[in-house]
C-alpha cells in the first residue's frame, strides 16, 4: 500500500513538473512574440509631408518634329495603321470678331468665352482653320475635327491655347458631332474654329496637326495674327 501512494505522488509530481515547464515556455514564447512586434513597430515621423503631385511634362518648340507651311500637305497616320490622312492648311488666322452667327458654335465655348454682340469678350481671339482632309484607307475612316488644336510659345515652351472646339463647318448632331466619315480616297474640306486663351494674345502660335501628347512628334504650322 505504502509503494502504491508514494508511486501516486511521484507521478503527481511529475504532472506538475511538466505542465510548469510547458507554462513557462509558453510566456517564454509570447514575451518573444510581443518584443519582436514592438521592435517592428514605425515611429511617427514628425517631419513627414504629403507628397506634392508631379508638375506635367513641359512639352517645348525645340522638340516639334516637323514645322511646315500653309498650303503643304501633311501625312498623319495612327501607328495601328487604322487611319492614314494627308492633311492640307489652306488658311489659318485670328480675330476677336465671329465671322458666322454665333448661333452656328457650340454653346460650351461660347459659355466659356462670354460673347456679346457677336464679338469675342474678356480678352479672348478667335482662331480659323480652313483646310482639307484626305483619307487614304481603302476603306471608311472617321476624322475628328478636334484632332487639330491650337498651341502658343512663350520662352521656348509651348502650352494648349484652344479648349472646346467652337465650330465646325461639317459637324453633326450629339456627342459625336464633330467625328466626321470620310469615304476611301475622298477629300473633304473644313472649317473650324476656336475661341483662344487669353493668356495667348501676342503671343506666337501655332496649329498643331498630329493629335499626339509628344512634343517629338508635333507637326505645327505658324498662325497668322491679325490685328
Amino acid at each position: 500500500m505504502r509503494k502504491k501512494l508514494c508511486l501516486m505522488v511521484a507521478v503527481m509530481v511529475l504532472v506538475c513538473g511538466c505542465g510548469n515547464a510547458n507554462q513557462n515556455q509558453k510566456n517564454i514564447t509570447g514575451n518573444n512574440t510581443n518584443d519582436v512586434t514592438d521592435e517592428t513597430k514605425e515611429s511617427f515621423d514628425p517631419n513627414w509631408e504629403m507628397p506634392t503631385e508631379k508638375e506635367p511634362n513641359i512639352q517645348y518648340l525645340a522638340n516639334v518634329k516637323k514645322q511646315e507651311a500653309v498650303g503643304n500637305t501633311v501625312n498623319i497616320k495612327e501607328a495601328d495603321g487604322d487611319t492614314d490622312f494627308d492633311i492640307t492648311v489652306n488658311k489659318v488666322y485670328t480675330t476677336n470678331a465671329f465671322e458666322e452667327d454665333a448661333e452656328q458654335w457650340n454653346d460650351i465655348a461660347l459659355e466659356e468665352a462670354g460673347v456679346k454682340y457677336n464679338q469675342v469678350i474678356e480678352e479672348k481671339q478667335i482662331a480659323y482653320i480652313e483646310y482639307q482632309v484626305k483619307n487614304l484607307m481603302n476603306e471608311t475612316s472617321k476624322y475628328c475635327a478636334a484632332d487639330i488644336k491650337v498651341i502658343w510659345e512663350e520662352n521656348g515652351e509651348l502650352y494648349v491655347a484652344s479648349g472646346e472646339l467652337g465650330y465646325n463647318s461639317n459637324a453633326g448632331r450629339g456627342r459625336s458631332a464633330n467625328i466626321i466619315k470620310i469615304k476611301p480616297q475622298e477629300t473633304k474640306t473644313f472649317r473650324i474654329g476656336y475661341i483662344l486663351d487669353a493668356a495667348s494674345i501676342g503671343k506666337p502660335k501655332y496649329l498643331e496637326l498630329s493629335n499626339s501628347n509628344s512634343d517629338t512628334d508635333f507637326v505645327i504650322i505658324p498662325i497668322e495674327e491679325n490685328e
